[in-house]
């Protein structure tokens, strides 16, 4: 990848922040993610199971769902299961039916995609946005 799953993922919580997108949900997610960041193993999941939680009643929360993107990617960097590659190709592809514009958010969401459809090992028939960054061949 060429950006760090982790300071995307801060840098979207910061734009949650400004924006106000959680509302009342907003205490709850920020230590939840305290606990996420600063914990591993069975804290650090049951967190992210929190804000996983929230995913659907703010899925018109654009900043939260790129944490969310992003914080599925490391907990499936350090727990590695099709759970995880299955949870963030879902929110990839809600973030990117809303929100494909080119941005450089949106152009990470469309890379860490490419990075969990990899990771489950499928190759699509048509070329999508993943083969455009693929080595075509040459010297």
């Amino acid at each position: 990848m060429t950006f760090d799953a982790s300071i995307a993922a801060q840098r979207a919580l910061q734009h949650v922040l400004a924006s106000g997108e959680l509302g009342e949900d907003l205490a709850g997610v920020l230590e939840a993610e305290r606990i996420f960041s600063a914990s591993v193993g069975d804290e650090a999941l049951r967190a992210f199971e929190t804000l996983q939680a929230l995913s659907t009643p703010y899925a018109h929360a654009k900043s939260f769902q790129a944490f969310l993107i992003y914080i599925t990617w490391q907990q499936f960097v350090e727990e590695t299961s099709a759970k995880h590659v299955h949870t963030g190709l879902a929110l990839c592809d809600r973030y990117l039916a809303q929100w494909n514009d080119g941005s450089p958010e949106s152009t990470q969401i469309v890379e860490l995609r490419c990075s969990y459809k990899a990771a489950l090992g499928e190759d699509e028939e048509e070329e999508d946005e993943c083969d455009e960054d693929v080595f075509k061949g040459g010297d």
